[in-house]
């Protein structure tokens, strides 16, 4: 199934940008780059986030609430 809709994806991006005067390849690893880049920035983001949760002092919060 996921195959499918892969190529289905892949065939509708080449569709799409086969109608701009200026236009780039659509090449195979671009997709799992954006999803490596996005990944990327999520863990990050959630790794710092936790990272800060765990520094601050569970009493002053408590107090502050």
């Amino acid at each position: 199934m996921k195959i499918a809709i892969r190529g289905f994806a892949w065939w509708l991006m080449k569709a799409w940008l086969s109608g701009y005067a200026y236009r780039i390849d659509f090449e195979w690893w671009f997709a799992p780059v954006a999803a490596l880049v996005i990944l990327s920035i999520a863990y990050l983001t959630i790794t710092f986030h936790a990272l800060h949760a765990a520094r601050i002092k569970v009493v002053y919060t408590l107090k502050t609430e």
